[in-house]
């Protein structure tokens, strides 16, 4: 995937079309984030979210914040990470894309749960779970319910897992 992305964007570059420019620059952040390689990502999600922003693609910014959320995440940078998910969820939810928008509360509930706001990520996976039940034909709810039970096994132990 990375490699078509890279001929994308060359592509969309050649042509000077900002808007394909910004998703190939974004789908190469979530590559390269999916890789391990999370600052290299968040260069080119920045990268994808200014042109996106500066062409009112409200969408496309959406999805960009995500994956910036998810390398921020993953270098541990749980307020940037929070941020970037939140921002993602709001537009997703003022967008009136809901699955989206539940699968964005699933994100930012791991990354409560990893800064240790438990209370915060219960909040986020129960609007997530909410979201998905109605919206996801994919099932991805069961997974968000199976995070709750698994939180409310170990606030019932007085440990996590």
């Amino acid at each position: 995937m990375l490699r078509h992305a890279g001929l994308a964007l060359e592509g969309y570059r050649a042509a000077g079309h900002p808007a394909g420019q910004a998703k190939a620059l974004n789908s190469i952040g979530w590559s390269l984030s999916r890789l391990g390689r999370h600052r290299e990502a968040v260069e080119h999600c920045r990268g994808a979210l200014d042109i996106q922003l500066g062409l009112g693609d409200r969408d496309g910014a959406a999805d960009t914040l995500d994956s910036l959320g998810h390398a921020h995440h993953r270098l541990r940078d749980h307020d940037r990470a929070r941020d970037c998910y939140r921002r993602a969820a709001e537009v997703f939810r003022e967008t009136g894309n809901r699955p989206e928008e539940g699968i964005t509360l699933d994100h930012l509930g791991d990354v409560e749960a990893d800064a240790g706001d438990l209370d915060a990520a219960r909040d986020a996976w129960h609007r997530a779970a909410r979201l998905l039940d109605r919206v996801d034909p994919a099932g991805r709810v069961d997974a968000v319910r199976a995070k709750l039970d698994r939180l409310d096994r170990e606030s019932a132990t007085g440990r996590r897992d």
